[in-house]
């Protein structure tokens, strides 16, 4: 092939070109190899001019070595890459200078392109790119580096070691070599050169498959020089032990990603050995805020868990339906009704969004932006608007007012479009929940850690259930169950029905106001136990002690005999229908102050909570509520006064509904509009069932504790009267304490798996009867009496 590209070149006539262009059959080619010839080297001359004859001189001559001599180095793709450089470092060079030999590029019929059409692209003075960013100086300097180094890696692969080779041949034969045996030596000599050529041949045909087992072989009898000696007696072991046969190795099979599976980016999932931190059992370290099991398990290892993926949720158009005409007329029409009242302005820029477009109004200097606000009705009138425009006095950041105006069709906002955006995939927030898109069409998350807890209100058909689907799933897209505890509560017991087989619940979903009370006392209990580990640990929030790296002389315990976890998981409380929990007398002062208490303390420690009500009144959104709960989210309202409780302003009573809602963030008081994102239920479904499958639930029995104990704090029925068994779990609590000397509280409720006032109530009995000391300023008890230190039962 090299000998035919070589021939072609080196034969070629201008001549040819006529019969090449003009397809003319019954030319007589001057070149050598024919028609096909005089198409080659037209093709090389066209591409690299005069280059062409030294590119192929060097490759000809590079081929001839390496079928002369086997010695020299295999190639490889440094070797190939080194003839495009010497190519483009050929023509490049010739490219500087379209007068180069003009007359013998006019006979070759390639004038003024002496460097070939590359040449003409990179070098020519008056289009050549390369020419018009370094100049010709630039141009020759990088050609002759190209040429060098090019023709150093040919050096390199075609002459040191077949010198090194010759020279020691030639040692080596001056050694051994005698008058008697020249005879013999010349016949060798010949006999050398063709099995040379023939290896030399079979070499270009030689399989990866070869290489590798010959690779091997070489390894192995490496390895044995570095192998120790073997003994007589193993030697002999050796020889009778049989031999296994050997067995190819086989390469291993690229498995498949299932559809709907994402494997899951934690620490975790780097060790050899799977983890077991999402495993409930009684020697967990992190199980020190848990009770009773609904079903217990013993431990076992599982695989990794895998979030979900895009591909479970429906793909729909969420493009904006809005046209250019559109933008204009309503402009017009805002143009005319500011010069009808004679507000002088000018109409700026237009920002169209799923649902509304923000317009721009640029007020002169000295007109006072309040005349514009004055004038929404008016506006609404002539834009014949669905519902009242919101007017933005003025928009943040900027020098102009803004008019938000419905658009005239609507465009949805799927949630697949949010968990597939950038915004979304790669975003720094601690836990990201996709809002939807704001007003500019861009994608809205919002950071719960930093909210740290979110209060939303909307009417019937506002899109608040809506939401709260795209909030959760927005968790179980970045979160496993052992990152992520739920706690959901829901009086109408049908909006958050489809979770209810999630593995991420701490205990069944919440259907019965009698029950939320219990709930949020363990979240209470379990905000002073994390606090008690952070301390511990010298660590101010959820995300330092995560991150911590272990120190030699970090405590495994805190100061009540708790064991310190390694990670610690994110607790997210959802609450909806907050009005109807708020209507009982009986459990309003409790949830009132469990909630305050929350949302005052609880975010350091990883709790955050989600409150949803239809009625954003005085007597369920309180005074204390509103001030722990900054960031909040209106949905259409049906008044001004409940669009005031909510935001502290007016705007959510206007609003179109089926998601449209305003967002205050945390520490701003400038409102953001969103249309929200929403799945169909089927997606849901479908997203649950492959998150179930993976793990089973494990519940904490905080419901049932909470619930049978009354609000002083005693026992209550569960063995009131019955002193047998009374005295049966004193007797329990009582060999736990001697077992395992610890005394505390948290430790005895979680091995004897019952609730924390319960075994408050049992350690008090212990100390009542002289069996356990009162606390010391540390909170820790001794064991007093030496009768109940022996290992005998007293009497």
């Amino acid at each position: 092939m090299v000998l035919m590209v070589f021939i072609s070149v080196i034969s070629y006539s201008p001549s040819d070109l006529s019969a090449i262009t003009g397809g003319k059959l019954e030319h007589q080619y001057s070149n050598l190899f024919g028609a096909l010839g005089a198409r080659i080297s037209y093709i090389m001359l066209l591409s690299f001019g005069l280059g062409a004859y030294p590119i192929t001189i060097l490759i000809f001559s590079s081929a001839i070595r390496r079928l002369i001599n086997l010695n020299i180095h295999k190639t490889n793709w440094i070797y190939f890459l080194s003839i495009a450089f010497f190519a483009s470092g050929i023509s490049t060079c010739l490219g500087c200078y379209p007068d180069f030999m003009s007359s013998l590029c006019k006979s070759l019929n390639i004038s003024q392109i002496p460097g070939g059409a590359l040449g003409s692209l990179l070098a020519n003075p008056e289009h050549g790119w390369l020419y018009h960013i370094c100049n010709r100086l630039g141009c020759i300097i990088l050609s002759l580096a190209l040429i060098s180094y090019s023709l150093y890696i040919f050096m390199n692969f075609d002459w040191p070691k077949q010198k090194k080779d010759d020279n020691e041949a030639k040692e080596k034969e001056a050694k051994v070599k005698t008058p008697a045996k020249e005879e013999h030596a010349n016949s060798s000599t010949k006999h050398s050169s063709l099995s040379n050529l023939k290896n030399t041949i079979a070499s270009w045909f030689q399989t990866k498959h070869e290489e590798d087992n010959a690779l091997q072989e070489v390894e192995s009898k490496k390895a044995d020089d570095y192998l120790p000696a073997v003994t007589d007696d193993n030697k002999l072991q050796q020889e009778e032990a049989p031999s296994p046969e050997p067995t190819p190795r086989k390469k291993p099979k690229k498995t498949k990603e299932v559809e709907g599976e994402q494997e899951l980016p934690l620490a975790e999932a780097q060790q050899t050995a799977p983890s077991d931190d999402h495993i409930i059992d009684d020697e967990k370290p992190h199980e020190i805020f848990s009770g009773q099991l609904t079903e217990p398990q013993h431990s076992t290892k599982s695989s990794r868990y895998k979030l979900p993926t895009a591909s479970l949720l429906t793909d729909g158009d969420s493009s904006i339906k809005i046209s250019q005409e559109e933008l204009q007329r309503k402009k017009e029409i805002i143009q005319e009704t500011l010069e009808h009242f004679k507000i002088k302005a000018r109409m700026g820029e237009a920002f169209p969004g799923p649902r509304v477009t923000l317009y721009e109004i640029i007020p002169e200097k000295g007109v006072r932006v309040e005349k514009i606000d004055s004038i929404s009705n008016n506006l609404t009138m002539e834009l014949q608007a669905p519902m009242g425009i919101r007017i933005i006095t003025p928009i943040p950041g900027r020098r102009s007012v803004g008019v938000e105006v419905p658009n005239d069709e609507d465009s949805s906002v799927w949630l697949r479009g949010m968990v597939q955006a950038k915004d979304f995939k790669n975003s720094d927030a601690m836990i990201p929940i996709a809002l939807g898109k704001d007003g500019t069409g861009n994608t809205s998350v919002m950071d719960l850690a930093k909210a740290p807890h979110l209060l939303i209100a909307g009417t019937t058909g506002s899109g608040k259930s809506v939401f709260m689907n795209c909030l959760i799933m927005s968790l179980l897209y970045r979160f496993s169950p052992d990152e992520l505890e739920l706690i959901m509560v829901d009086p109408k017991k049908v909006e958050l029905a489809p979770y209810e087989d999630i593995p991420h619940l701490v205990c069944p979903i919440i259907t019965e106001s009698e029950q939320v009370p219990a709930a949020l006392r363990w979240a209470c209990f379990e905000m002073n136990v994390r606090y008690d580990l952070l301390a511990a640990v010298r660590v101010r929030n959820l995300a330092d002690f995560n991150n911590r790296t272990k120190k030699p002389n970090e405590p495994t315990e805190d100061k009540n005999g708790n064991s310190i976890p390694d990670k610690l998981p994110i607790t997210v409380i959802i609450i909806d229908e907050f009005a109807d929990l708020m209507s009982n007398k009986n459990t309003k002062g409790e949830i009132e102050n469990s909630v305050s208490t929350l949302a005052a303390k609880a975010r350091a420690v990883g709790i955050h909570l989600v409150l949803a009500t239809q009625s954003p009144r005085t007597n369920v959104i309180t005074g204390i509520i509103k001030a722990n709960f900054p960031t909040r989210i209106a949905f259409q309202v049906g008044s001004y006064i409940d669009s005031m409780t909510i935001l502290g302003t007016k705007g959510a009573e206007g609003l179109l509904g089926k998601g449209d809602m305003l967002f205050n963030p945390p520490a701003s008081s400038s409102l953001m509009r969103i249309q929200s994102a929403w799945t169909p239920d089927a997606d849901v479904e479908k997203v649950v069932e492959f998150i179930s499958k993976q793990q089973s639930q494990r519940f904490k029995d905080i419901i049932k504790t909470g619930s049978t104990e009354s609000s002083n704090g005693t026992d209550g029925e569960e063995y009131e009267g019955d002193d047998n068994k009374h005295d049966n779990v004193i007797s329990q609590a009582m060999e736990i304490i001697r077992r395992d000397k610890k005394t505390s509280i948290s430790y005895l409720q979680r091995k004897m798996r019952i609730g924390y006032n319960k075994a408050a109530n049992i350690i008090e009995e212990l100390e009542d009867i002289g069996f356990l000391s009162p606390a010391d300023h540390t909170g820790k008890r001794e064991i007093l009496d030496d009768i109940y230190k022996n290992p005998e039962e007293p009497s």
